[in-house]
């Protein structure tokens, strides 16, 4: 053979193999079975149940329980949910309390199916991806299983309010999906609708779906790069998927600022350069730590750490996954792992803003990985098999493929169990929040948050522990603070609960709710003219809020400024018509006025609106009375009676309307029901003797 042949020889031994677009074909090693799906999706299904029991916590009472928010307590710091644009959320809410009502299984439900069917789509995509690129589609199941029970997860599976991670990264696979199908020429009529509604759904739910839409463009490059797609004709700027990608992001971004402002930074200093690059790698290695061993999961991460060896560990992990990610993008940009590497870094490219932006009360949170986690699932399984076939073709024994399935398994299995615990944390709020001081001991929100959920149980003991231990913590903690001085007046401690409310004040002087609370304490010790000016305050600070003008009215009431507290009251149902306790005091202002049928009009919205009042009944049966309205006067006084069958005055007032009523018999029982409940009651003692034998 000549040494030309010899030559020609070598270089076709050595040119790299350039995979040709193609009709997937059956792999070397199975394919997987038409309804491999199926196991992650019992995975998901099975592992995740426990989140159905689970009630409401933290954010949930504010964003789905109690929308108004009117209640006298402040949880903790936040963001105020008016910079977030995220509609498709706030619908869903709405939707669950109009089939659920309030009841937390409809809650959980619906976060619980879109996982499961996020758990779907992430093997539809990867499925299609290892056909692309021709590689062994047993990577799909264990890619997918871990997906449906890494513990990781929980925190956006279980809590309520971590919907929005789960619905944006669910219509964002849904928008894959469609453009992988599209790509290949497969029923491209239907895919490029549920493409654009993919991407519209996972914008109004989330904006951290914003970054994540460069990946179509991306996979577009490494795709050709690969050969594995050719370029479409009619490409470039004709090319309909980026026409609607690009008009649904223009369009998301044009109407949420027309609504809500951008989140603005909170920064307490400007950091360096160097300070920010740090604080980014150590995030990315935090997230890289849980991604790999999830545990210990923590709800409240109130810093980073620093300077330390946690920090130095964390640091060296964030370095090294960036050197390993520019490496596949790199030298593998013709590979799986590029496209892997690609969805793992767009995926967390919101996530590591916030740490910098601070634009939340945590620099990291576990739910922010739900998205970016598919792409690094399927960096691990892509590398757990193409590093067997590594090893086997170096070694003369192949590796025994039932240890192989059995350690997988085994981690399947570990993660699993790991995620039934950590669901099951989020059972209750005491828990929840007793499990995060346990890891965040100097934590000061987890402490008043518990605080929070022992005072709304009742239980003011508990909770004066925990406000105290806040306000230990951070001595300007204001909100401690405030619910420190709640508790002390359900004490009765009231000079300790004015100075809370006034330290609160001090710390925060435009807090309208403390001026309000302030005003309440001032205006039952009588010291009327102190409780009027916090009550001003109050309304000054918040004009929308009908508390405030309530809590007014019923002082002036006591002040006999009653047209001045008639004001109060209709400005307080005007901003809530539903606000009973509001109408209820109108209507006696009213009726003190001689303005009866007003009167009778406010009583019975107040017993629409809560029909089980038996003191409304029994006023409203006396305004009926006092008009001359006999019947309605008994049937009110009778259903006064049905919810409270003990009190003396509306026996006796009911006896004096039978006996107007000619039906003397009904009369005699009410004036002998009365007695029986006070023998010394002289007015129906007068009354019966008056009856005619």
């Amino acid at each position: 053979m000549s040494k030309t042949k010899r030559n020609k020889e070598r270089q076709r031994e050595t040119e790299p193999h350039r995979l040709q677009p193609a009709a997937p074909q059956q792999n070397p090693e199975g394919r997987a079975s038409r309804y491999g799906w199926l196991f992650p999706l019992l995975l998901a299904v099975i592992v995740n149940a426990n989140v159905l029991l689970n009630g409401f916590a933290w954010d949930d009472k504010k964003f789905f329980v109690d929308q108004s928010n009117p209640a006298r307590k402040i949880d903790g710091p936040t963001i105020s949910p008016d910079v977030y644009y995220r509609p498709l959320i706030e619908r869903s809410y709405r939707f669950d309390q109009e089939i659920w009502g309030l009841n937390p299984f409809g809650a959980h439900l619906p976060v619980y199916l879109a996982h499961v069917l996020t758990t779907v789509f992430i093997y539809l995509n990867i499925l299609a991806l290892l056909r692309l690129y021709r590689k062994d589609e047993s990577i799909v199941l264990l890619a997918a299983s871990l997906f449906a029970v890494h513990p990781i997860h929980a925190e956006a599976v279980a809590w309520i309010s971590g919907r929005n991670d789960v619905y944006m990264a669910l219509f964002m696979m849904v928008a894959l999906y469609a453009y992988l199908r599209y790509r290949q020429g497969i029923a491209s009529r239907i895919m490029l609708p549920l493409f654009a509604l993919g991407c519209v759904l996972s914008l109004l739910s989330k904006e951290t779906a914003i970054p994540f839409l460069m990946i179509f463009p991306v996979l577009d490059v490494l795709f050709h790069r690969s050969g594995v797609i050719p370029p479409m004709a009619g490409g470039g700027m004709k090319d309909p998927l980026i026409w609607i990608g690009g008009m649904a992001l223009i369009a998301f971004i044009l109407y949420r600022f027309s609504n809500v402002p951008m989140p603005s930074a909170h920064r307490e200093g400007a950091a360096s350069f160097g300070n920010e690059i740090m604080t980014l790698l150590i995030a990315l290695g935090y997230y890289l730590k849980l991604l790999f061993i999830p545990y210990p999961l923590n709800l409240f991460v109130s810093e980073l750490p620093k300077g330390d060896l946690q920090a130095a560990f964390y640091l060296a992990l964030g370095i090294g996954g960036i050197a390993v990610l520019l490496w596949m993008l790199l030298r593998w940009s013709r590979t799986l792992f590029a496209v892997g590497a690609v969805w793992f870094v767009l995926g967390m490219a919101a996530p590591l803003v916030v740490p910098l932006a601070k634009v939340a009360v945590t620099p990291v949170a576990e739910r922010y990985t739900y998205l970016a986690s598919g792409g690094f699932l399927l960096l691990v399984s892509l590398g757990i098999f193409e590093g067997r076939r590594w090893i086997e073709a170096r070694v003369a024994a192949p590796m025994n493929a039932r240890w192989v399935v059995g350690g997988l398994l085994l981690i399947v299995g570990l993660f699993s169990c790991l995620t039934v615990e950590r669901n099951g944390v989020w059972r209750d709020e005491v828990t929840l929040w007793k499990d995060t001081i346990r890891k965040s001991p100097k934590a000061v929100l987890p402490h008043n948050n518990l605080g929070v959920v022992y005072k709304d149980l009742g239980q003011s003991e508990p909770a004066l522990r925990e406000f105290q231990t806040a306000i230990s913590l951070q001595a300007n903690y204001f909100q401690a603070h405030y619910n420190l001085g709640i508790i002390y007046e359900k004490l009765g401690r009231i000079d300790e609960a004015i100075q809370e409310y006034q330290t609160t004040l001090k710390l925060r002087p435009d807090d309208g709710q403390a001026h309000n609370n302030l005003g309440i304490v001032y205006k039952d010790l009588g010291r009327l003219e102190e409780a009027e000016k916090e009550f001003q305050a109050a309304q000054r600070l918040q004009p929308d809020s009908p508390v405030a003008h309530y809590n007014r009215g019923t002082s002036l009431i006591e002040q006999r400024r009653s047209e001045e507290a008639i004001r109060e009251f209709q400005t307080a149902v005007r901003l809530d018509p539903n606000y009973q306790n509001a109408h209820y005091n109108l209507g006696l202002a009213y009726a003190d006025q001689g303005k009866i049928p007003e009167a009778i009009e406010e009583f019975q919205t107040v017993v629409r609106l809560k029909p089980d009042d038996a003191g409304a009944h029994a006023v409203l049966g006396d305004l009926y009375k006092d008009q001359g309205k006999l019947n309605e006067a008994i049937a009110e006084y009778q259903a006064a009676l049905k919810l409270d069958p003990n009190p003396v005055e509306v026996h006796y007032s009911l006896g004096l309307v039978y006996g107007r009523a000619g039906k003397l018999e009904d009369a005699k029982k009410e004036y002998q029901q009365a007695l029986q409940i006070k023998p010394d009651f002289i007015a129906a003692r007068k009354a019966l003797e008056s009856i005619p034998r």
